[in-house]
């Protein structure tokens, strides 16, 4: 987990717009958030049983989300139409996380899963048969 410390700035991304509009998000405010470019900053807990988790757009000046996270535990969660659910992270390997965010509007849950390839973070994102997968690199 130590390998995800620090801070990455998306540099690609691929069927992540598509994604946002079948699932629902205004055209518009979905291709800005793909447009976007987000930097997430993570960081490994001391007693290596969480981690805290910022994602922010730089050139906006806003913070999408802020949290610190236990692993195996259910926590509320916010999704990128605004709804409230909650998201369960676990820890799959040292270079692989992976997240599930379930509410009671959708009927199958998102499962984000977050791994290092090289010199990459890939993020896939994963609704039913809808994916998405936006790549960062470490700043």
């Amino acid at each position: 987990m130590a390998s995800f410390n620090g801070k990455w700035i998306n540099t690609e991304q691929t069927g992540f717009v598509e994604m946002l509009i079948k699932l629902g998000v205004p055209e518009q405010r979905a291709k800005f958030i793909g447009a976007s470019r987000p930097v997430m900053t993570f960081k490994l807990t001391d007693d290596k049983k969480g981690f805290y988790f910022k994602q922010e757009l730089p050139k906006m000046e806003e913070i999408v989300s802020e949290n610190d996270w236990v692993f195996g535990v259910s926590q509320e969660d916010v999704d990128e139409n605004g709804k409230k659910g909650t998201t369960v992270w676990k820890l799959v390997s040292e270079n692989e996380m992976e997240g599930v965010f379930s509410n009671e509007d959708v009927p199958e849950p998102t499962v984000i899963n977050r791994k290092i390839e090289g010199d990459k973070l890939c993020q896939r994102i994963k609704i039913g048969e809808l994916e998405g997968l936006r790549c960062f690199q470490r700043q």
